[in-house]
């Protein structure tokens, strides 16, 4: 045996202890382990591991966001393609090219004395990212294994970078290296080429496995042989973003688990995750179901989909998403494909698609097409391998048959891909009776306005029989029916499933209001019963002058790439919004407005590396005061006093030194807030404790208070309310634990001095924002990822409101409140609390 072969028959070893180590010692299901202690995923930066095939534009966003920004370095490595050279602009990079990376550079030698220069390796001291391409495995493991090369990519995920690679490139990033024989990658294990980078310890990782039908490979040949890894795998388009211990699945399809330690799918030797899932690596099981902050249960969907499951039965699949995670994937009535029952029997098999095949075959990737090759060939070639649609058939006739899985990567191939959607010949949208547009035609499927939200939708039949796919693009919603019953009504079933999912639940006085945009809103300004003003990422606010029957949608000039997380109005004329993100990226900004949000005044700017604004408040038309994380140990406290036209920074003496860690979370723009006519507080965590600064002279000079509760690197105080000058609450949690032990409401009775818990009931899954309606008996509203809930009793007791996710939160009066949420949402309280 060679020396290199005796260096990495040793590293496999070791991979292998770790493995067992990790089974042995992880955190239990229901925690998130800090990343420092991480023991198979990377103690710092992140991996993304992509199962092959057309990656959609959400992943590249991620990778290029954990790489540092558009501007960070990123090396793609196409090693594994065999290739003797590639060029600079090697086409293998244009998809992060595209996606917005400007500094994306080709590293690749097959001559491992070249691999081990210190010339060779440069780049990698610059990276925030490396990425690797699919090919053969072996390729990888001939040109690096062993040599400085091979050390500088560890380098860079360990100064907090990202790693990630597709297909062969996915599979290099485990400890123990699948298909990497020489002969083929038919072959699971190959000696000598047994040992990956190990970027992820004690597990071995497969790919392309629904499309190329490979899910039993794991399970037959590697894990009866080595029960000690764990063994995951991934679809084309879809990847594990491991942080730490923990990943998150996104993309298009669907993960799996070999060797975890929850129950298995039924019949089958694998777990099934999909995206917006979450797995703890360490502990082998999962933390979080995309479906568990959905209004859609199992059992609803199990209700709707009944009649399908009886022996005998049509048989049916259904797939819902919202926002890239996947809510429902399920079939009913349907057996296990003969040829190969590891295959997930949403895939298997196909639904000769009658009507709804239109969608396909009116698309303009097809049609603007000039080869004339009749029509199947030229389907597969121009609209269903370019999205990875490998199941997915068309006869001559233009008939389609597919599966849901398949039909939601068109979904998303729609949102990525202007030539399957763009419609030259549409007419103006429709609109109905209250003037909410439609969303402009997308071929094949037909535009209306469904309960006030813009929809799409194509049917298998006319009257909306057999199949239904269903897109609210306004709120990224697709949900896809279909059936083998020609007198099933589907889209009745779908209709049912989107009344679940978007519309208010719970408690009757709230009401969802349209709102015609896709961006984030993290604050919001109540002025009167009918005037508020909401700020949201991408550079827009929204107003309303009307009591939220109407929306305007703002954007402001230069803003484009801003958030923004603080705001104040005044009146339907007036407000002042300030914008969360790094000031050294241009980030730290405050706009003026006086005509609506017609023009908007840059008010300050700052571009000090450190300053990070996290909301605005104001005691009256012209004193407020905003602030910023620390820079040199203090926070940054703005003031001004003529309606934010002018700003002014407190002398840092005047500020209390922060401890290690703590800043703010600029979560809902309750983390601050004001009293009277100059007191003022700002909530804090991210140190070992959550804090509480206070003001008495209006921001001019400041104290700070203990409370007792517990911070951390995602947890503190997130949202704080004064009824009077003495008397608070704040709230707050571990932000990664969306609903659990971690969540708390802490009151004071003396300004914020001294602070106590407020009752052993907490304001469960809805502690990211708070606000007071001030009163005889004050009304404290906290809204999150589980809704809103409603204290009268300073916190000792919440009653639950309606239960769709909000951050940003105020209320006009005790008869009129708004909140905010994901993708332009926004609902109206009305009617006074009981």
């Amino acid at each position: 045996m060679s020396t290199l072969n005796t260096f990495r028959s040793a590293l496999l070893t070791l991979a292998l202890a770790l493995g067992l180590s990790s089974c042995s010692s992880g955190p239990s299901p229901s925690s998130v382990p800090s990343t420092a202690g991480a023991v198979v995923g990377p103690p710092r930066g992140a991996v993304m591991v992509v199962g092959g095939g057309s990656m959609g534009p959400e992943l590249y966003a991620k990778f290029i966001e954990l790489a540092g920004g558009p501007n960070a370095l990123i090396v793609d490595v196409p090693t594994a393609g065999g290739a003797a050279t590639y060029a600079p602009d090697w086409q293998g990079a244009r998809g992060f090219k595209n996606a917005g990376a400007k500094n994306v550079v080709i590293l690749h030698t097959t001559d491992k004395k070249i691999a081990d220069s210190d010339a060779f390796v440069e780049p990698l001291k610059r990276a925030g990212a490396v990425w690797f391409e699919g090919g053969r495995q072996w390729h990888l493991v001939d040109s690096y294994a062993g040599t400085k090369t091979e050390r500088a990519f560890m380098e860079v995920l360990e100064r907090g970078g990202i790693v990630g690679g597709s297909s062969a490139g996915a599979s290099i990033l485990g400890s123990y290296l699948l298909r990497g024989a020489r002969e083929g990658n038919t072959v699971i294990m190959a000696p000598g080429y047994e040992v990956g980078f190990g970027y992820l310890r004690g597990v071995a990782i497969d790919q392309h496995v629904v499309a190329r039908e490979r899910l039993r490979d794991l399970a037959d040949s590697l894990m009866p042989r080595h029960p000690e890894l764990l063994g995951i795998s991934e679809d084309e388009g879809t990847a594990w973003l491991v942080r730490g211990d923990v990943a998150e699945i996104m993309g298009r399809n669907k993960a799996f688990v070999y060797g975890g330690r929850d129950a298995t799918d039924a019949g089958r030797p694998f777990l099934t995750l999909r995206p917006g899932d979450r797995y703890n690596l360490a502990a082998r099981r999962v933390t979080h179901r995309a479906t568990d902050d959905s209004p859609l249960s199992a059992a609803f969907i199990d209700s709707l989909f009944a009649p399908f499951s009886r022996a005998g039965g049509p048989g049916a699949t259904v797939l819902v998403a919202q926002d890239g995670r996947v809510l429902a994937n399920k079939a009913f009535g349907l057996p296990d494909p003969a040829n190969n029952r590891y295959m997930p029997a949403t895939t298997v098999p196909n639904f000769a698609l009658g009507g709804m095949s239109t969608i396909f075959s009116a698309s303009p990737a097809l049609s603007a097409q000039r080869d004339t090759g009749s029509l199947s060939t030229r389907m597969g070639r121009r609209l269903f391998t370019p999205l990875g649609m490998h199941k997915t058939t068309a006869a001559e006739d233009a008939q389609v048959s597919s599966n849901v899985d398949e039909l939601y990567r068109w979904d998303q191939g729609l949102y990525s891909n202007r030539g399957l959607s763009a419609d030259t010949t549409a007419k103006p949208p429709a609109t109905d009776a209250r003037g909410t547009s439609a969303p402009p035609a997308a071929p094949g499927f037909r535009a209306d306005v469904y309960r006030g939200l813009p929809r799409l939708i194509a049917t298998g039949a006319p009257d909306g029989r057999r199949h239904a796919f269903v897109r609210i693009p306004g709120h990224r919603v697709a949900v896809i029916v279909l059936t083998a019953d020609a007198g099933a009504n589907a889209q009745q079933l779908a209709d049912r499933i989107v009344d679940r999912l978007l519309f208010t639940r719970g408690d009757s006085r709230w009401s969802a209001r349209p709102v015609a945009t896709t961006s984030s809103c993290r604050s919001l300004s109540a002025v009167t019963e009918l005037v508020a003003w909401v700020g949201c990422s991408g550079g827009k606010v929204l107003h309303t002058s009307d009591g939220g029957t109407t929306w305007s949608v703002d954007s402001v000039a230069g803003a484009a790439r801003l958030d923004f997380r603080g705001i104040k109005a005044f009146d339907a004329k007036s407000a002042v919004v300030t914008s969360a993100g790094a000031a050294e990226q241009g980030a730290a900004r405050i706009y003026r407005t006086a005509d609506g949000g017609k023009s908007w005044a840059l008010a300050w700017s700052d571009s000090t590396k450190g300053i990070f604004l996290d909301g605005v408040a104001f005691w009256d038309r012209q004193n407020g005061f905003t602030f910023s994380d620390p820079v040199d140990g203090r926070l940054v406290i703005l003031t001004t006093g003529d309606g934010g036209a002018s700003w002014s920074k407190v002398p840092p003496a005047g500020i209390p030194p922060v401890i290690p860690g703590e800043a703010a979370f600029a979560a809902s723009n309750t983390q601050l807030t004001v009293a009277g006519s100059s007191h003022g507080w700002i909530a804090t965590g991210g140190g070992a404790e959550a804090r509480v600064f206070r003001t008495t002279d209006r921001g001019r000079s400041w104290s700070v208070a203990s409370t007792g509760m517990p911070g951390g690197a995602s947890a503190g105080l997130f949202g704080i309310a004064f009824a009077d000058e003495r008397n608070g609450v704040a709230v707050g949690g571990d932000y990664r634990i969306e609903r659990g032990i971690t969540d708390f409401a802490i009151r004071t009775r003396d300004g914020g001095v001294t602070w106590s818990p407020a009752g052993y009931l907490r304001p469960d899954g809805t502690t990211q924002g708070l606000t007071v309606v001030r009163g005889t008996t004050p009304l404290f509203v906290a809204a999150g990822a589980h809704g809103t809930a409603l204290s009268r009793d300073f916190g000792a007791t919440w009653t639950q409101g309606d239960t769709l996710t909000s951050w940003a939160l105020d209320f006009a009066n005790a008869n009129t409140g708004w909140v905010a949420g994901p993708r332009g949402r926004v609902a109206k309280f009305s009617a006074a609390p009981k």
